[in-house]
């Protein structure tokens, strides 16, 4: 983690977390297209009348949250990620 607040900045790592979001990264990537397999299947096999289901019923939850996050909260919980995982914010004051 040392050489990861080195190298990589504030903006740096909130430019990747805003891009993960698009793009999801590994496990995010895989658990969406696990969904997308149980989407089709449960949809092809439900039984008559039953209403059919989106690929996000099927994803994992790890985390509820009964509202979305605003873009400042969403910034200020990346910057506590970041400094959570041993990032150091330039110091501005010199």
């Amino acid at each position: 983690m040392q050489e990861l607040s080195d190298v990589m900045t504030v903006d740096e790592f909130l430019r990747w977390a805003a891009f993960s979001t698009l793009e999801p990264f590994a496990d995010e990537r895989t658990d969406w297209h696990f969904a997308r397999l149980m989407e089709q299947q449960y949809n092809m096999h439900r039984g008559k009348g039953k209403a059919s289901k989106p690929a996000k019923s099927f994803l994992l939850q790890f985390r509820q949250q009964n509202r979305e996050m605003s873009l400042q909260e969403m910034e200020m919980a990346l910057m506590m990620q970041f400094t959570a995982m041993g990032g150091r914010f330039p110091d501005k004051s010199q």
